[in-house]
């Protein structure tokens, strides 16, 4: 993790099923998790390159 996480990323986090939002993509691709500090939660990315 990257930076200085709020209070509150955190709680989310540990609220969160992390083992689904980290999931492998079945492609293959690139799987990123990030902290959308806009929408105040975790979210998952695809890299779809």
């Amino acid at each position: 993790m990257r930076g200085d996480p709020t209070d509150e990323a955190l709680a989310k986090l540990a609220a969160t099923d992390l083992e689904a939002l980290a999931a492998r993509d079945p492609h293959g691709r690139t799987v990123l998790v990030y902290w959308d500090s806009g929408a105040r939660e975790w979210r998952r990315h695809v890299d779809e390159s």
